[in-house]
């Protein structure tokens, strides 16, 4: 799994916002396929090796899964079921980085992770305006 597994999640996420589903479809779907060892190794590899050429392909890539994650949150944004006091892109940012580093922890945490970044990027979030 490499930059072509990158670029398939961010046609399913974006395929989530053109059919109206959820954030939690998105990131539940985006930490499960982060965590798979083939991608992780792909990333650590990029980086060690130093080579640029494979990891630039593997930033392409996440970056077309962020963009696709930040119109997800746009869509969403509209129908009140995120908070839209933080800019759709800087929220894809976080929610993106968040789904990476769940990817790192140990398996079975997954839906207690997803879950509290729901908490965190509804539209009641501590911070929100009520």
């Amino acid at each position: 799994m490499t930059e072509r597994a990158l670029l398939a999640m961010a046609r399913e996420v974006a395929t989530l916002a053109t059919r109206g589903g959820s954030l939690r479809e998105a990131l539940a779907h985006i930490a499960r396929t982060s965590s798979e060892r083939e991608l992780r190794r792909a990333r650590l590899d990029a980086l060690l090796d130093e080579d640029e050429t494979r990891a630039l392909s593997l930033a392409w890539a996440r970056e077309q899964l962020r963009l696709a994650l930040e119109e997800l949150i746009a869509v969403l944004g509209k129908t009140g079921a995120v908070r839209t006091d933080i800019p759709a892109p800087t929220l894809a940012w976080v929610l993106l980085a968040a789904c990476e580093a769940i990817a790192l922890e140990p398996p079975g945490d997954t839906d207690d992770r997803v879950d509290a970044l729901l908490r965190v990027s509804g539209p009641r979030s501590w911070g929100a305006p009520t």
